[in-house]
């Protein structure tokens, strides 16, 4: 389960990242997306299929993802429902987690066969689902290995331990955290530091930086 230190820090580049290295490690992966909201964008190009499409095009490898609940507004789900008029059920999302897990797509649509699920989050772990569940809730109740993807300069340290501790009190296995690429011209000596200051902290691994990704590359 992908979750973020914060909002726009990288995830679905971090999800292309997992599902290849799985793909390339002999797994068949899927993608799921429990709610996706707004659209969403990759180097400033949006993409009308929301982060499913996304994940698929870089990836570049013939990947099976589902996305349970797809809203237009760029804001929690909770919100997002409410704006919409649509419902969204928690329980259904643990529904199709069940589903999922036997290897057939909640929506009944054929997929190839996958044997490792990668799900991504929105926002971050304390972003509601509804007025009473959070993204933590639903990690808690499906995938509860979690990795944190967080941005790797300025601010970093806080952000990832906050979401590190409050998985750790939830009781949320953290199998660790990933950067996501520095910008152009970033430290990279403030980067390393950055890193190791929160796995030492935290006694969580490091699991890397995600590479630079482009249509159909597969890192």
């Amino acid at each position: 389960f992908l979750t973020g230190s914060g909002t726009g820090v990288g995830k679905s580049g971090a999800a292309v990242f997992l599902v290849t290295a799985a793909w390339s490690a002999g797994f068949s992966p899927l993608y799921w997306k429990p709610a996706q909201c707004g659209p969403s964008e990759w180097e400033g190009i949006e993409e009308p299929g929301g982060d499913c499409a996304t994940v698929r095009k870089l990836s570049g490898v013939k990947l099976p993802t589902y996305c349970s609940y797809n809203f237009q507004t760029p804001s929690s789900p909770d919100r997002a429902s409410r704006v919409e008029g649509k419902e969204l059920s928690f329980d259904s999302l643990l529904s199709d987690w069940d589903l999922l897990t036997e290897g057939v797509l909640p929506d009944g649509n054929s997929a190839p066969p996958f044997d490792y699920i990668v799900v991504e989050g929105a926002g971050g772990l304390l972003v509601p689902l509804t007025g009473e569940r959070d993204f933590a809730d639903l990690s808690l109740g499906t995938a509860s290995r979690l990795i944190v993807v967080a941005e790797p300069g300025l601010g970093t340290i806080n952000a990832t331990r906050l979401t590190i501790e409050v998985a750790c009190a939830r009781g949320l296995q953290v199998e660790g955290f990933l950067f996501s690429p520095p910008s152009a011209g970033e430290d990279l000596a403030f980067v390393e530091d950055n890193w190791k200051v929160i796995s030492e902290l935290e006694k969580v691994p490091f699991l890397g930086v995600v590479p630079r990704l482009s249509p159909g590359t597969v890192p």
